[in-house]
């Protein structure tokens, strides 16, 4: 299975009704709050083409920071005082991190407690 652009990850979210708020590349994610929402953020800066994506929720209380893989939390999000899965869901060799991603923010929108979905 082939990768995935920005334009897929939008486009799988209006076909699912997530509500995602931006896309970043990593030298574009805002220093300041950003409002509570979905957020998808790119390993590569805007120069580059895209290397791996990473999920942010924004929701006031518990922030919560995705990554299929289980790399350490961009620095570039730590201001953001995120709780991080530590367990990789993807293999390093995969293309799969955006489908994850949708995966993830599609998976709150059922009735389980976040953090209990969370302890992946």
């Amino acid at each position: 299975m082939e990768g995935v652009t920005d334009y897929d990850i939008v486009d799988w979210c209006k076909r699912y009704h997530i509500p995602l708020k931006n896309i970043f590349m990593r030298d574009e994610i805002p220093k300041s709050s950003l409002p509570n929402g979905f957020y998808i953020i790119n390993f590569d800066d805007s120069s580059g083409r895209g290397t791996h994506w990473v999920c942010l929720y924004i929701n006031g209380q518990q922030n919560l920071y995705f990554d299929p893989l289980a790399t350490p939390v961009l620095e570039e999000v730590l201001h953001f005082d995120v709780l991080a899965n530590t367990y990789a869901l993807q293999s390093n060799t995969s293309k799969l991190c955006g489908h994850w991603c949708c995966a993830f923010m599609y998976s709150p929108k059922s009735s389980m407690d976040e953090a209990a979905m969370y302890q992946i």
